[in-house]
Parts: C-alpha cells; structure tokens; sequence
C-alpha cells in the first residue's frame, strides 16, 4: 500500500507544477475581462466580492469533504472533484452568454 501511495505522490507533485505553469493563462485574462467590464471606481468592490464568493464554498467544501473522506477515501474523493471541475469547464464553454462575453464588448465599442 506505501509503495502505492508513494507512486502517486509523483504524480502529484507533477500535476501540481503544471496547475502552477497554467493558473496564470486563466487568471490573467479572467482579471483583464473583469477590468474592461467595470469602470474603474468600481473594480475593488468587485474584485472583493469575487474573492469572497469564490473563496466561500471552499469552507463548506471542506467541512463536508471530511465527513464524506471517511466513507468514499480521499483518493476518491480528489478524482469525483476532478471530475466537476472538468465537467463546469466544458459546461462553461456551453453557454453561448459566457463564450461571447467579450465579443459582445469589442461590439459595444464599435
């Protein structure tokens, strides 16, 4: 089982660096959008009330999480949430709304 375990662990730790190289190319233009979609008086209320809503389910998330860990393994459980977030992703890039966004404002410019 420790022998498994330690397998993984390399996995991980690889998976990891990649999640750290590819943050920035999402976070990156997601802030730029927020900028050209608000005025600028606005943009610290904004950027906090983003951080805080973002930040919330993950204190549910974790309270939850250690109650289900004990029946479904932790090992289970980080592969169902890979899972949902792959699956919001593409959800995401379904809606025609959330694709166009900033089209939608190069339009508005014109």
């Amino acid at each position: 089982m420790w022998y498994v375990a330690r397998q993984w662990v390399c996995l991980f730790a690889i998976l990891t660096v990649v999640q750290g190289l590819i943050v920035p190319f999402l976070s990156g233009p997601f802030t730029a959008l927020l900028q050209t979609q608000f005025k600028p008086i606005y943009l610290g209320r904004v950027f906090s009330l983003f951080d805080s809503i973002s930040l919330f389910p993950s204190i549910i998330g974790l309270l939850v999480t250690s109650f289900v860990a004990d029946s479904l393994g932790i090992g289970n459980i980080f592969i169902y949430c890979g899972f949902a977030i792959v699956l919001t992703a593409i959800l995401m890039m379904c809606i025609p709304s959330v694709r166009n966004l900033e089209k939608e404002e190069i339009r508005k410019k014109k």
